[in-house]
């Protein structure tokens, strides 16, 4: 089946193939799958329960398949390690069909599955993604690190996400070690093919990461206007944002800034919802006044409903110094609303 998460050999007696982020399309014909039935009987073993929860998986009979594994894989302690890979493998398949909010106890059962598995040369790399997404929603970071070093391991494409993740977790000793190696396979990649705007935007955002604004803007200036995709213009106004930020400079309580890069920003990408932000924050502080058109910027965002809770949090600030309580209560309530 296209969508199952199993991955069976029909051979009797085989391992399950090789990890792959590409599913799986082999059947196992009904006589294999009665000789395994056949072997169960006769001779039970965990490795024959799970390859018949296998074929049951491949064939979409899920419950059926968790059923059986969990009797090999259970939800504490170590079973079968296959096992505990493949009942990953449903949970991850199951998780993603499910709307949010995601269920919490299917998601701390994929995360149990996965550290059981994670040492097993043949863990499908879909799990070891999803149980680290997991563990960072957990909150349990060393184990999202582990869990994605290990991927990166196995396969180097995975080595942006785990610079991702290490800049979050603010570990710059693994940032440096795995940025570089993900911003070479980027490299590489653009030199192959220069239109690839995938690796171009997570180069880009490398180079934001580590800081290297020159290099960043020559990266992504390097596509022409007409060419660039809504994704790339967010990126490059962030750019400039960043430039901004970095220009505001406070000396005694009085600001002083670069407009030029907060316009720039505003001119690539009028619908991001930060401009509007960091025009909130330089209003409550004494020195330069933005531009009408950043003022009117600021007011449509927060007409139209598409200011950011930190938006409301600055405009908050920005009456409640005042004192004005009655004007500051409104954007306090958009702030708890959106951040409770």
């Amino acid at each position: 089946a296209d969508d199952e998460p199993a991955e069976v050999k029909s051979e009797e007696g085989s391992e399950p193939s090789e990890p792959s982020d590409v599913d799986s399309e082999i059947e196992v014909t009904p006589f294999a799958e009665a000789m395994f039935r056949r072997v169960q009987r006769l001779r039970p073993s965990d490795r024959s329960q799970f390859v018949i929860a296998a074929t049951l998986a491949q064939r979409g009979a899920l419950q059926q398949a968790k059923t059986m594994l969990s009797k090999i894989a259970p939800e504490k302690g170590r079973g079968y390690v296959p096992a505990h890979a493949m009942m990953a493998q449903v949970l991850t398949h199951e998780l993603q069909l499910q709307p949010p909010p995601k269920s919490r106890p299917m998601a701390e059962s994929l995360v149990h599955h996965a550290e059981q598995a994670k040492d097993w040369d043949r863990v499908p790399r879909a799990v070891l993604l999803a149980a680290s997404d997991l563990n960072v929603m957990l909150g349990k970071l060393p184990q999202a690190i582990q869990l994605l070093t290990l991927s990166a391991e196995r396969f180097p494409q995975d080595s942006f996400a785990l610079a991702q993740l290490a800049q979050h977790t603010q570990n710059q000793q693994l940032f440096d070690e795995v940025g570089g190696k993900a911003r070479q396979l980027l490299i590489d990649e653009l030199e192959e093919d220069a239109d690839n705007l995938d690796a171009r935007l997570r180069l880009a955002q490398l180079y934001a990461m580590a800081g290297e604004l020159d290099e960043d803007d020559e990266l992504l200036k390097q596509v022409p206007a007409d060419k660039r995709s809504s994704e790339l213009n967010r990126m490059l106004s962030n750019l400039y944002l960043a430039r901004y930020e970095s220009s505001l400079d406070l000396e005694d309580g009085r600001a002083s800034v670069n407009f030029q890069y907060l316009d720039n920003a505003l001119r690539i990408d009028p619908s991001n919802p930060l401009i509007a932000q960091a025009v909130a924050k330089l209003v409550r502080l004494q020195g330069p006044r933005p531009s009408d058109e950043l003022v009117s910027h600021l007011l449509e965002r927060l007409a139209t409903g598409s200011a950011t809770a930190i938006t409301h949090a600055y405009i908050a600030e920005l009456y409640l110094t005042r004192p004005d309580f009655a004007k500051a209560i409104p954007h306090l309530e958009q702030v708890v609303k959106r951040l409770p």
